[in-house]
């Protein structure tokens, strides 16, 4: 698990084993997974033609195989310069040309071109080598489920990890500052709850979420949102305590 998400006790046990990650937060994790591929492949090749520039000797596989995913997501966010904006662009139309190339099996693709491609598959957890292609295994926690030996589940596993470690530090954080930006206006927990799980946020998060509000510079313009957030922790907490005394 990523640091920061260890930081605030993560991995947790749930006594129910039943937790799952909403569609809406698998549709947004594959889709920023995508972009990171299409900016690593793009970043590649834009290396690729300035190393053929500088010394055609030098080897052209601008990143590394085992570039991780934390070290990828920082290129991916790092702003570029003026005078390359236009070569970002060209290269992410390059990379996306490039990739539908391969995938479609027409015609002659260089080897390095190949490469680029397969470095970023790998980089972003992609099944295949040859196109942008991410699956998850829903039964990959499942204490009951078994499977063979030989089959490889550790990227498996850090995908999902990866999936949930995206929630907490970019899914959360997002739905604070659309909060902020008054994109979204909660008036009470019903549709706050419903904003949560557009961005793919299980209610049991809600913690979380009050506890980054109070943590957010502009607290004051938030405090609607601590007091609906706060207000559904204690009517669920009590709703979980009384159940037990409501079933007949």
């Amino acid at each position: 698990m990523p640091e920061e998400c260890t930081k605030m006790g993560f991995p947790k046990e749930h006594r129910h084993r039943l937790c799952c990650l909403r569609q809406e937060l698998v549709d947004a994790f594959v889709e920023h997974r995508y972009l990171l591929f299409m900016k690593l492949a793009a970043l590649q090749l834009i290396q690729q033609k300035a190393n053929k520039l500088d010394n055609p000797d030098v080897m052209e596989n601008g990143l590394s195989a085992t570039t991780d995913v934390a070290e990828s997501e920082n290129l991916g966010r790092s702003e570029p310069e003026d005078g390359k904006i236009e070569e970002n662009i060209s290269g992410l139309e390059q990379a996306k040309e490039l990739a539908e190339t391969i995938a479609s099996n027409e015609g002659t693709v260089d080897p390095k071109s190949k490469e680029v491609i397969q470095n970023a598959c790998k980089a972003v957890g992609s099944i295949s080598s040859t196109s942008f292609d991410i699956r998850f295994n829903p039964d990959i926690f499942s204490p009951g489920v078994h499977f063979p030996e030989a089959c490889s589940l550790d990227s498996q596993k850090q995908l999902l990890k990866d999936a949930a470690a995206f929630l907490v530090s970019c899914q959360i954080p997002s739905l604070i500052k659309d909060c902020l930006d008054h994109t979204v206006l909660p008036m009470d927990g019903a549709t706050l709850a419903d904003a949560m799980h557009q961005r793919g946020i299980n209610m049991r998060y809600m913690g979380r979420v009050v506890e980054f509000v109070t943590k957010t510079p502009g607290r004051s313009q938030l405090d609607h949102i601590y007091k609906i957030g706060v207000t559904e922790l204690i009517t669920r907490s009590a709703k979980h305590i009384f159940r037990t005394y409501l079933q007949v």
